[in-house]
């Protein structure tokens, strides 16, 4: 009788796994543009860390994302959070601009960005890019590569040799991104993600306001 109940079991996982059914083409392309759509709008707080040369830090971080433009501050807190400053920001738009708030940490980082710019709007990929990624799980444009997971999610954003991996939760929310380069490791521990329509201001390189 035993026997008969475990090649029952048996069957029944071979049936429940031969009848998974595999996603059509179109299924893929809406769970891509819906993945694609929550990484275009959103407000993230958390924790960074970074590692640079003999510099070690741990800060909090507010990152605000729009299909143009991307910001983000990390902030000095005190016990309890009752002083609050700000440490280091960094915008990404036409330009890419970051500065530290202690002239002391880091030089103000400037370059262009125009080139590589229509690509932060992650719901403007054409029907051909889209098909594309579905077959490949990649994107590339000039040094810019992005890749894609299993479940069509951003996996890894690539440019001038850093590279960016994204990490999910198991309710497939963006839960931690890491930096790689060749002399910065950073981890940014997402506490909340939120989609939504941000304002996000440019950093003023006089008073950083």
């Amino acid at each position: 009788m035993k026997k008969l109940l475990v090649i029952f079991l048996f069957l029944a996982i071979l049936v429940g796994c031969s009848t998974h059914k595999e996603l059509t083409m179109e299924e893929k392309k809406t769970r891509l543009k819906q993945n694609l759509a929550q990484l275009n709008r959103f407000q993230a707080t958390g924790i960074l860390e970074v590692n640079y040369k003999e510099l070690s830090l741990k800060k909090e971080f507010i990152m605000k994302k729009n299909p143009q433009e991307i910001r983000f501050d990390a902030i000095n807190s005190g016990v309890m959070a009752l002083t609050v400053s700000p440490f280091a920001s960094g915008y990404i738009g036409e330009e890419v601009y970051i500065t530290s708030y202690n002239n002391e940490t880091f030089e103000d980082v400037i370059m262009p960005f125009d080139q590589v710019q229509p690509y932060l709007d992650f719901e403007s990929f054409t029907p051909a890019e889209i098909n594309n990624i579905i077959q490949t799980k990649r994107f590339v444009v000039g040094e810019m590569i992005m890749t894609f997971n299993d479940s069509y999610q951003v996996a890894t954003f690539e440019l001038d040799n850093k590279e960016v991996k994204f990490i999910y939760n198991k309710q497939n929310i963006l839960d931690t991104l890491t930096i790689d380069d060749d002399e910065v490791d950073a981890k940014l521990v997402l506490d909340t993600f939120k989609i939504g329509d941000y304002k996000i201001n440019k950093i003023n390189r006089r008073n950083h306001d």
